[in-house]
């Protein structure tokens, strides 16, 4: 009963480490601790932004002639802000009048700021990565995780003969 525990919490403790700590994560605690070392380093930048919303516009007015419409016509008066239309309804004589709005554009624009970390150029040039250190630590990854599941299944088979 204790080995089957003890497997149990190992690889929760596995999963549990090599989940803990990612490349973004530790890039961001490095720039955290050059920005408090080094708060030179840390510019202010401002972003504008600016882009065009297309909104109806509002009521209009338009000068309609009566007689076409006790003819029983539909009038279409266009204004600067879209069109009115004016019609008479034969049965009841009822008067309709409507308006179709035209779309209009309304310019927004805004300001975002935002602190940039800059680093000052350096003389040193960045050291290339071996591909044989890569691989000789992706080839040992591959081994130790071998070598876990077997003494794993080792462990379990003395379990079960038991």
């Amino acid at each position: 009963m204790k080995t089957p525990l003890k497997i149990i919490l190992l690889a929760a403790a596995i999963i549990i480490v090599m989940n803990g700590c990612s490349a973004q994560k530790r890039a961001e605690r490095r720039v955290r601790r050059a920005v408090v070392e080094c708060p030179e380093l840390v510019q202010l930048k401002a972003h504008p932004i600016e882009g065009t919303v297309t909104a109806p516009a509002f009521a209009d007015m338009a000068h309609v002639p009566l007689a076409p419409v006790l003819r029983r016509d539909t009038i279409y008066a266009a204004t600067t802000h879209g069109t009115v239309i004016v019609s008479l309804d034969r049965p009841d004589s009822t008067l309709r009048v409507g308006f179709v709005a035209a779309p209009r554009e309304m310019h927004y624009h805004d300001t975002v700021s935002f602190a940039q970390v800059v680093l000052p150029p350096s003389d040193q040039q960045p050291k290339p990565l071996h591909v044989l250190n890569s691989i000789s630590l992706w080839l040992c990854g591959i081994g130790l995780g071998m070598a876990l599941c077997f003494w794993l299944s080792k462990k379990l088979s003395l379990y079960k003969r038991r």
